[in-house]
């Protein structure tokens, strides 16, 4: 098997503008074990890992809505029913339109990353370069 280091993923805590005011924006992840988390799991307990003084940092959560694919979660969000942390890149387009404000962008864990895993054959298809290439240009210009 080959594996191929793609591009970090950056992390987002958001909610709506409204949900924020009238919750308050935390200044601390630790302060997110107040707010209504809608959580994305695969039977794990209710935790979100952010990066604080370059050590890993568990904070319990109180999670409204728990999920193990995470688009529902980010409709609930939408309607301003609570807080999700999810790749940045899956709610870009909201966080672009306003629709939902990110926080504490600073502790996002740092080793999180995207790969690219597939079989090592001698000679691989032409297919597979092209997707490969495709990944490579798309995240080298995003970084």
């Amino acid at each position: 098997l080959i594996v191929r280091k793609l591009q970090r993923v950056e992390f987002a805590v958001c909610a709506t503008p409204g949900y924020w005011a009238r919750r308050g924006i935390p200044s601390h992840p630790d302060e997110l074990a107040d707010h209504d988390a809608l959580t994305y799991s695969l039977g794990s307990s209710a935790e979100w890992r952010f990066e604080i003084g370059g050590q890993l940092h568990g904070v319990p959560l109180r999670s409204r809505m728990e999920a193990s694919d995470a688009a529902p979660l980010v409709g609930v969000a939408l309607q301003g029913l609570g807080v999700v942390y999810l790749p940045r890149i899956m709610v870009q387009a909201h966080l672009a339109s306003g629709a939902l404000q990110a926080v504490l962008d600073g502790y996002s864990p740092g080793d999180v990353w995207l790969y690219a895993a597939y079989a090592q054959r001698r000679h691989n298809s032409a297919a597979l370069k092209a997707l490969l290439a495709f990944l490579e240009a798309r995240w080298q210009k995003e970084a």
